[in-house]
């Protein structure tokens, strides 16, 4: 396990608790995982490790919000997803760290700017029919190379107008699935999860499990537009710090 002090820690323990809080509460907030696992650890052991503690985290946001998934919306984005998860893991084994940053900065960044261009419509255009396809290939192959499916799959259920509860309820199933799906690709083909980003993540759990307790009160707290342009702005911010940093030596 990667060597770390005090203070990196507790920026580990705060990506964990934004975990917890993104899957019960506010999406968009876990891309500050994204940034904190990437800027501390080395890519591939941060994957691995970051997918541990969203995997904690989802067991309780779907405890608390499975009943409110939109069942249609998974099934449309799941088969697509497993493809990208597939592609990302032969990329990912690939790939060494110089190259991996900047290719999920330049993903991210596009996929920002294409929902700040939504979200400046005035007539909000129909989403096509490729969008789901679309949207879980992205997903998929993000969440695989650096767990980042967070931007696209919030950008796409935004777009799918759903109202915030069925919003919750179809993240927390759907990432639920997919970073189970993902496991044995971590293992056997990225190496991503091995024993030392185990026991690395298990010290990072309770501050997971403490985010989604905080983020169910929280979600009930704020209106369906301030929970939209949240969860917009929070995506935008992660995204285009993802891409800075990854240009920077």
């Amino acid at each position: 396990m990667p060597t770390l002090a005090l203070w990196q820690w507790a920026l580990l323990a705060f990506g964990a608790f934004s975990v917890g809080i993104s899957k019960t509460g506010v999406p968009g907030l876990g891309i500050v995982s994204v940034v904190i696992f990437t800027l501390l650890l080395p890519t591939k052991f941060s994957v691995g490790a970051a997918l541990l503690v969203l995997i904690c985290a989802d067991l309780l946001a779907v405890a608390v919000h499975r009943k409110n998934g939109d069942v249609r919306q998974i099934l449309r984005l799941v088969p697509w997803s497993v493809v990208g998860i597939a592609l990302g893991a032969l990329f990912l084994n690939r790939m060494d760290d110089r190259l991996l940053k900047p290719v999920l900065g330049a993903v991210l960044f596009a996929i920002c700017l294409t929902g700040i261009w939504r979200s400046q419509q005035k007539d909000v255009p129909k989403v096509p029919a490729w969008a789901a396809p679309l949207a879980g290939l992205a997903a998929g192959f993000t969440t695989m190379i650096a767990n980042a499916a967070g931007p696209v799959t919030t950008l796409y259920l935004l777009a799918m107008r759903l109202p915030k509860e069925a919003f919750l309820g179809t993240a927390a199933v759907y990432f639920f699935l997919i970073n189970w799906i993902k496991v044995p690709f971590s293992i056997f083909l990225s190496h991503n999860i091995t024993w030392e980003s185990l026991r690395f993540a298990v010290w990072l759990f309770p501050y997971a499990i403490l985010g989604g307790l905080v983020g169910k009160p929280l979600s009930e707290r704020i209106s369906q537009q301030r929970f939209e342009q949240l969860a917009l702005a929070l995506t935008a911010l992660g995204s285009l710090w993802m891409l800075v940093r990854s240009l920077i030596p």
